[in-house]
């Protein structure tokens, strides 16, 4: 998928995260969460799952 792709159907919000995390934080989420997806299609049924993942990842290692 691209990074825009990302973006517009997976990005880490303040809001999504009800302002849990800063902005920088949230970047930093987001590139490391798109770096783990980013070889899938973003319309595949299995992505949503893996972006969860790689989310929840990602957030553990803070």
């Amino acid at each position: 998928m691209t990074r825009n792709e990302f973006d517009a159907q997976f990005r880490a919000t303040e809001q999504s995260t009800d302002f849990q995390y800063d902005k920088a934080t949230l970047a930093n989420i987001n590139d490391t969460v798109f770096a783990a997806v980013s070889a899938m299609d973003a319309d595949d049924y299995a992505t949503k799952s893996a972006v969860d993942h790689a989310f929840e990842a990602a957030v553990s290692a803070l």
